[in-house]
């Protein structure tokens, strides 16, 4: 049997850091902890978007959309991974109605291509470049908004790659709003 519920922003961290290459989490996250028969699999968390522009070429307001900003899971479970991303879907769904699409980006300087997308019938919309540099500083990787004037003179700019957006509609209208952007899936190559 599998148990959804909300946890803590420690949790997730605590989460990520095991099961996550990012091994961080977004500022401004819901985070859902999934379980089952009582065994803690992983998470799925959902954000705000750093872009408060993200969603307006497709049509929609500030407020109706979100992004699934992290997925991080065990590897233990007995299902696919769609199942039980499709599972949080639902639930946040259920108790968040003014949202109305979901979006998400696929890093392709990992190589991912949004197979689970996919798998849970996301929309792809687009490629899109990387929006601002990141920058390397003894060692870690730090994003643009991140970095003090005085750490630039020290720090290393690090190739930033393309993002793959994909948009999960939760409703009809949404629907209709996303098909004029639809793409075929990209494939690996």
């Amino acid at each position: 049997m599998i148990q959804i519920s909300r946890i803590s922003n420690k949790d997730a961290l605590r989460t990520c850091k095991r099961y996550h290459y990012s091994k961080t989490i977004p500022c401004a996250s819901v985070f859902y902890g999934i379980w089952e028969n009582k065994k803690y699999l992983g998470l799925v968390g959902f954000g705000y978007g750093n872009s408060p522009v993200l969603g307006k070429k497709e049509g929609f307001k500030t407020g109706e959309i979100c992004e699934l900003v992290r997925i991080a899971m065990s590897g233990k479970q007995e299902k696919q991974t769609s199942y039980y991303v499709m599972s949080v879907i639902k639930e946040f769904k259920r108790t968040n109605k003014n949202i109305v699409a979901i979006y998400s980006f696929c890093d392709t300087g990992k190589n991912h291509i949004g197979i689970l997308y996919q798998a849970c019938n996301f929309i792809y919309i687009d490629r899109r470049p990387a929006p601002h540099p990141m920058y390397k500083i003894r060692g870690k990787i730090i994003h643009a908004w991140s970095i003090k004037k005085s750490e630039k003179k020290i720090a290393t700019v690090v190739p930033c790659h393309d993002k793959l957006l994909y948009v999960y509609p939760l409703c009809r209208t949404a629907r209709k709003k996303l098909i004029k952007f639809k793409k075929n899936y990209p494939a690996r190559s």
